[in-house]
Parts: structure tokens; sequence; C-alpha cells
């Protein structure tokens, strides 16, 4: 159990991806995309939906049960001020990680979207005698110029404040990220996304995706994801008002992460 731990921890701060942020299946087999099209990465893509929604992901980082994460996600953007919750989880009973938020998002005219979010951050492990505790916040621009063209901009989890004595000093708990990314729809079928992002350890990461709408209710995804470098693929269908997503990217070292969401809208 001990070394399942050491692994956990090792995962975390090896690479810059949050695993509270990394259960978003459609942008995974995008190449991590979601800057312009997921609430997990700007809530200001709330207000992109036009029905209430619930999403559920799965994520199994390099097939072992005890570096998967979680997320539930219910969404409203019927309301004046749409608002989402979202729970994630990521780890196992030796080693967890778990994140409370409330994301919400506001329509400033027809080309502008603004979000925000604040979350809670709970890290138990049996490595420390006491929970490392956090609280921290997003906020998400979108800048529509035409109907085929999204730009998007979301700074997560800054500021950052550490509720614990901050004893317990693991890398990633304490991450943040600014990301910057557009989507192109330039045909009816098919989606281009591009961004970027840097976190607070100066990495900087480039992913690039396609998303090709093979029949109405069909999709087929691909992406490639720099530092490491991580290509991806992926595919989803919709049947009534559900939609099921799969996809995975390949790691040259450690072998395959697979997901797989369940959404639904109403």
């Amino acid at each position: 159990m001990a070394c399942m731990v050491v692994l956990c921890v090792f995962s975390c701060s090896s690479f810059a991806q949050s695993n509270l942020r990394s259960a978003d299946i459609r942008s995974l087999g995008m190449g991590g995309n979601g800057v312009t099209h997921s609430v997990v990465f700007n809530s200001a893509c709330l207000s992109l939906s036009t029905k209430q929604f619930i999403d559920i992901n799965y994520y199994n980082k390099y097939q072992l049960k005890e570096l998967s994460s979680a997320s539930v996600i219910y969404g409203n953007p019927d309301l004046p001020l749409p608002f989402a919750v979202h729970i994630s989880t990521f780890g196992y009973n030796k080693y967890r990680e778990t994140m409370f938020r409330l994301a919400l998002s506001k329509a400033l005219s027809s080309k502008w979207i603004i979000g925000i979010s604040a979350q809670y951050a709970l890290l138990q492990t049996e490595l420390y005698e006491e929970e490392a505790k956090k609280v921290s916040t997003d906020v998400g621009i979108l800048f529509k110029p035409d109907e085929n063209l999204l730009i998007g901009l979301s700074i997560t989890d800054l500021p950052s404040v550490r509720l614990d004595d901050e004893s317990i000093h693991i890398e990633d708990f304490n991450y943040y990220s600014v990301q910057a990314g557009f989507q192109w729809r330039f045909i009816n079928s098919m989606l281009i996304a591009v961004s970027t992002s840097y976190d607070d350890r100066s990495h900087l990461r480039y992913n690039m995706g396609l998303e090709y709408t093979a029949y109405d209710q069909f999709y087929i995804r691909t992406g490639l994801q720099t530092n490491p470098i991580v290509p991806a693929f992926g595919a989803g269908v919709m049947v009534a008002s559900f939609r099921i997503d799969v996809a995975a990217n390949y790691h040259s070292q450690l072998g395959v992460c697979p997901g797989v969401a369940l959404s639904c809208s109403f």
C-alpha cells in the first residue's frame, strides 16, 4: 500500500496536470483542449449550453485503478445567472484528492461571456497525519467574433489559499494554470481546437485537436499535446438525449490512459 501512495505522489508531481481536472473525456479525445468547450477548464463555457445537463466522466491513468479520477457535473444554463456544480475525485483509499466546485457564468453581450468559480480541495493521505485543504478561484472569458470562431482564456486555481499549516508539500496540490485557445468550425462537420497552457512550474504546453461529425449523431476525435508528446483519439455517439464518449491518450513510456463519459441533457 505504501508503494501505491508513493506512485500517486510521483504521478502528481511528475507531470504538469491537475488530477482533479483530467476527467473530461471529450477534451481528452481532442488532445486535452477544453478552454473553449468544457466547464471543467473554463466556467464561461456554461453559457454555451442551451439545456440543463449532467456529465459523468471516468479516466483511468496508465490503466491503474489507484490513479483513476472521476467527476460529476450538473449545469443549469436556463437561469438568469447560469450555474454548475462540479465534484471531482482522484486516487484510492490511501491517497485521495477531492474537489467541490461551484461555477457561475454570464453572457455580457452576443460576443462576450465571463465565468467564475470557487472550489474547495481536500487531500487525504496516510503519508501525513493531517489533511491538506485549500480554497481557490477560476476566472474564464469567451469571445465569439462570429458563429464559427470561439476564443477562450481561463485562469484556474488562482488565487489559492491553503487552510492548513502548509507543512504538507505536494506540488500538484498547489497547482494553477493559465490557458488560452480557440476553436474554429471551418466546415459544418469539422471542428479544430488549438490551445496553450502555462502552469506554476513554468511548463508550457500546446494542445491541438480535431472533432469530425461523421454522421448527425456520431463524432470522431483526435489530438496531440506536447511536453510530453501524447497523442489522443476518441469517439462519441448521441442516443436521444444521451451522449456516450470514449477516449484514450498514449504515453510512450507509461502506456495507454482510457476514459469514458456519459452525458444527459434535459
